[in-house]
């Protein structure tokens, strides 16, 4: 197995360019700035994941503001571009809200799947969003993931036997896909089945093969957070903070250690 997360790569990435790169945005109604603060979010991630949540916790505050901007504005051009733009939009303001206050936002959560499920309506399943080769797949993924944050798992359960079929996965195999995962979930908070233990079983199996090559070396953070989220924090009363639960990532990529104390302190030294 080929480990492309390499934290001390990262961590001179963004001594040599990306903070500066980060802090020196600025705001300009003639840009998409909420698309800029979602991706600006992804650094704030990028940057957590080896130490550097202080430095950034600036940026993280200005990417919510330019997020919160791109809904008010309603970001994204027209038709289904706006409205994918707006559902993202609503899903990364929720999980950056979460990851600074370690506040669930249920209100957005709940408005990230209305404007889901209107794609679905308004563009045939969502095929003008996702394609048609993808609205079993990555469209049924994400539509869990958020039936999830929502608590909304009556609709995931409907959501997924649409698309998917009403077979009901073995234990065996749920960790096959994010989105028989996320039926299970579902399944078990509205229905009682499955275990705790079958669930973190599938769920740790699902992280580790996703979290390297498919998350994180993709730049795909909110995706990996997201999970992470699901998996331990979501419904749990002794749950981790955001940043203790970010970092578990680290448990789900072999062969790789977060960088020391001693390492990151140095690195912030350097800020003066």
């Amino acid at each position: 197995m080929t480990v492309r997360v390499l934290p001390i790569k990262r961590l001179e990435s963004i001594l040599e360019f990306s903070y500066l790169y980060d802090k020196n945005k600025k705001f300009s109604p003639e840009k998409p700035m909420g698309n800029i603060g979602m991706s600006t979010f992804e650094s704030v991630l990028n940057a957590s994941l080896v130490g550097w949540y202080q430095p950034y916790l600036p940026i993280l505050e200005r990417s919510i503001e330019w997020m919160r901007y791109g809904i008010s504005v309603n970001e994204g051009g027209a038709g289904a571009n706006q409205l994918f733009r707006q559902i993202c939009l609503h899903e990364n303001l929720a999980l950056a809200l979460w990851f600074r206050d370690g506040i669930d936002q249920p209100e957005l959560w709940r408005q990230t799947l209305k404007l889901h499920e209107q794609s679905l309506t308004e563009y045939q399943d969502g095929a003008g969003i996702y394609g048609k080769g993808a609205v079993k797949t990555i469209q049924v993924n994400d539509y869990m993931r958020r039936c999830l944050q929502a608590e909304a798992y009556e609709d995931g359960i409907i959501g997924y036997r649409h698309y998917c079929g009403d077979s009901i996965p073995t234990g065996r195999n749920l960790h096959a896909s994010e989105r028989k995962l996320g039926y299970a979930y579902c399944l078990h908070y509205a229905e009682g089945r499955y275990s705790a233990d079958e669930l973190q079983h599938a769920a740790k199996i699902l992280l580790t093969r996703r979290m390297d090559d498919e998350w994180l070396d993709r730049g795909r953070y909110s995706d990996a957070l997201l999970w992470l989220k699901t998996v331990y924090w979501n419904r749990q009363a002794d749950a981790p903070n955001p940043r203790q639960v970010w970092m578990k990532a680290y448990d789900h990529l072999p062969d790789v250690e977060p960088l020391s104390e001693e390492v990151i302190q140095a690195s912030l030294a350097s800020l003066g």
